[in-house]
């Protein structure tokens, strides 16, 4: 029974570590996919770029699930090409994915929730005026 005691003590450390790990290796893949992004942006490159975004999100995703606030930061810079390049409607729906995941993890109250919630309130108006010309 002690050895089996001390197996599950040294499971537990080995699936410790081995998350401190990835959580690690996504932070690096995320820090050069956004250093890429942001070179391809200065270059013009727009569409790549996003492709890059895009990436950091999918690791994201994969690498710690939905619903954490590294994601809701991913999935805002996504919407942020995406309005950049005009793709209003998309990069809405990317903006109410980051600010769902955000009001489920900090609440309504959070000072950051309500900077997403007035910054997403002005991209529906956006959208709204954007319509009705």
């Amino acid at each position: 029974q002690d050895r089996l005691d001390e197996a599950e003590v040294m499971f537990q450390l080995a699936l410790d570590i081995s998350s401190r790990m990835e959580e690690s290796d996504l932070r690096l893949v995320s820090m050069a996919l956004n250093r890429q992004a942001t070179l391809e942006l200065t270059r013009g490159n727009i569409e790549k770029a996003k492709e890059n975004f895009e990436k950091i999100l999918e690791t994201k995703i994969e690498a710690i699930g939905e619903m954490h606030l590294d994601t809701a930061e991913a999935y805002d810079s996504v919407s942020l090409i995406l309005l950049y390049m005009g793709r209003l409607e998309d990069g809405i729906a990317k903006s109410a994915r980051s600010l769902k995941i955000q009001r489920r993890l900090l609440g309504d109250d959070d000072p950051r929730t309500q900077t997403r919630m007035q910054k997403h309130r002005s991209l529906l108006e956006q959208l709204l005026r954007s319509n009705q010309r």
